[in-house]
């Protein structure tokens, strides 16, 4: 599906399920796909992910410079536009940042975030973000530590948090999500399996399982 936004941008978007609203974007260079592949057969959830400006198939103009600061103001428009009732949001990697500062900057619909191996620009995250840039550099801004977040700031969220580390992730360490986990006051933290194992399925499987189990906790 598509919305058209009013500098013409067409964002497609998926919207899959029925039951308790999530919306989960995806990680740098990625899609609605990696939050399809993770909660597609979650039972009771309604899952919401948006291709983020020039990723996916989301076309149009590329603002300048592609920060996260405009994918965050793109996903908050998205959201005003498509929702009313109470919802959960969260991501993977990059879709973790812009989960936060959505948090920051709007609904107070919010009911939780979720977070899955969150990375940005910070001093307690070792993630090589110079070997990133050159492997992406078209999302060079993107990755710019003006478009991070600081630790502190989470700690003026009073929402319930679940953020899920993975043991030998190197692009998104897990002693970046416990620090993360901690800085929120009711942030929780857990680890999941490797996906490396067994193509994954374990991975999937623990994370539908942290994330449902969540997402029903009063």
């Amino acid at each position: 599906m598509f919305w058209k936004h009013p500098d013409g941008t067409s964002f497609h978007y998926l919207d899959h399920g029925r039951g308790v609203s999530l919306i989960f974007q995806h990680g740098l260079g990625g899609s609605v796909q990696q939050a399809y592949d993770l909660f597609r057969d979650a039972k009771g959830l309604r899952l919401i992910s948006m291709d983020c400006r020039n990723h996916g198939k989301t076309d149009g103009e590329k603002k300048a410079p592609l920060t996260t600061d405009n994918l965050a103001v793109d996903l908050s428009y998205f959201i005003e536009q498509s929702l009313t009732e109470p919802f959960f949001i969260g991501g993977l990697s990059l879709g973790a940042l812009l989960a936060v500062k959505v948090a920051l900057t709007c609904p107070q619909q919010i009911r939780g975030i979720v977070l899955l191996r969150p990375a940005w620009p910070d001093a307690k995250c070792s993630t090589d973000f110079e070997a990133v840039r050159q492997a992406y550099p078209a999302y060079h801004d993107i990755l710019s530590a003006d478009g991070a977040v600081a630790l502190s700031e989470i700690g003026t969220l009073p929402y319930r948090a679940l953020v899920l580390g993975m043991p030998g992730d190197s692009l998104h360490p897990a002693d970046f999500a416990l620090e993360v986990a901690r800085s929120f006051p009711r942030g929780i933290y857990e680890q999941v399996p490797n996906k490396g194992e067994g193509e994954g399925v374990a991975y999937k499987a623990s994370v539908r399982e942290h994330v449902l189990q969540f997402l029903e906790t009063k």
